[in-house]
């Protein structure tokens, strides 16, 4: 009885660490990555602790206002609204633009929190991604598979699911069985 419980908590160890592993790289395939909403700019639309699903290869040439872009500001992450686009286009042939008329270096946005007065520009080189979907007060499995945490819980799950095998061949051990506990 021992070692079917034993051998059902490894195989659950190893079924948790298999899934995690698998969304984290599916979704990085595609280039989503998931953050967490950490202050009250965005509120009502986002509250701190929201899970975000974010394109991260998103371009700055392709927001527009409205848009809802993560941004890195003075060392950390923000998440504020677009609420203009300076897309560095100029007109066709002006020097130091293309065939289209977009100046070489791009451009930049103008942003603000819906919950803030004050609005920010940005540069394209400070743009991490756009805002695709999210889901209320999950933000903790962003840090946890964005972050050491991922490999941390990994390896947690691992080492824990030993702990069984000990177990059942010490008890077997103990009992007279067989030593290795699974034969």
């Amino acid at each position: 009885m021992l070692r079917i419980i034993a051998k059902n908590a490894l195989n659950t160890a190893y079924g948790i660490a298999v899934v995690v592993i698998l969304i984290n790289l599916v979704f990085l395939l595609f280039g989503i990555r998931f953050y967490t909403v950490e202050s009250e700019s965005m509120e009502p639309e986002m509250k701190p602790g929201s899970l975000l699903l974010v394109n991260i290869h998103a371009k700055p040439w392709e927001l527009n206002i409205n848009d809802i872009i993560v941004y890195r500001h003075a060392g950390s992450l923000d998440v504020h609204r677009v609420v203009s686009v300076d897309d560095g286009i100029g007109e066709a042939g002006e020097a130091g633009s293309d065939e289209s008329g977009r100046m070489a270096g791009g451009g930049s946005v103008t942003v603000k929190g819906d919950n803030n007065e004050i609005e920010e520009a940005i540069d394209e080189y400070n743009l991490v991604g756009k805002y695709i979907g999210g889901i209320p007060f999950l933000g903790s499995f962003s840090e946890m598979i964005n972050g050491p945490w991922l490999y941390g819980t990994v390896g947690f799950v691992l080492a824990l699911s030993f702990v069984p095998w000990w177990m059942v061949g010490k008890i077997a051990a103990d009992k007279g069985e067989n030593e290795k506990g699974w034969a």
